[in-house]
């Protein structure tokens, strides 16, 4: 998995999530910050800060085929 494959070259950092007040996703390695919310799913651990984690609920993060390679798909099932 991508996650797994980037880890170890990441030198301590870790797969952040952020959703904005605006419902806006940022996923990415970054350190990890002293309130940060630790969440286990499918095999890989992300981190979230509080607000982001509040509202994480029900999220889906999908890697999908692009004509560029591939990326990664967060949806919500309660986005706007």
């Amino acid at each position: 998995m991508a996650f797994r494959e980037a880890s170890p070259q990441s030198q301590g950092d870790v797969v952040r999530l952020e959703i904005s007040s605006a419902l806006k996703n940022d996923l990415s390695l970054g350190p990890r910050a002293t309130d940060d919310v630790e969440v286990l799913a499918g095999g890989v651990t992300l981190f979230l800060d509080p607000a982001s984690a509040s509202r994480a609920n029900g999220i889906a993060i999908d890697y999908v085929p692009t004509s560029d390679g591939g990326a990664f798909k967060i949806t919500r099932p309660n986005e706007p």
